[in-house]
């Protein structure tokens, strides 16, 4: 749970900026008109048009080079010392699409 939340609140302040970006930019354009656009509406295509496809592509893409993105335990690799090391695995495609973006 806590790693949707995490995934969560960086779509949510991402949309935010754009949202306010978007908004900020209609009133320098318009010159204070009273026609500045519905934040809420913004911020809902913001997060459904343009970060989530975005991240979903860049997530795939990340993960067929080899990043990983399951919740299995510690890897043990060697090194090409001859050392044995564990590697943490987790869901880092996904955390890291939505960073890239970001």
């Amino acid at each position: 749970t806590q790693h949707f939340v995490v995934m969560f609140l960086q779509f949510v302040s991402a949309a935010a900026g754009m949202a306010t970006g978007i908004v900020v930019l209609n009133a320098l354009r318009q010159q204070g008109g009273q026609e500045l656009g519905n934040f809420w509406r913004l911020f809902t295509l913001s997060i459904t048009r343009i970060l989530l496809p975005l991240s979903i592509v860049l997530a795939i893409v990340l993960a067929l080079n080899g990043v990983p993105t399951s919740y299995d335990g510690k890897a043990e690799i060697t090194t090409l010392q001859g050392d044995t090391v564990q590697v943490s695995r987790g869901p880092a495609a996904a955390m890291i699409a939505i960073n890239g973006l970001v």
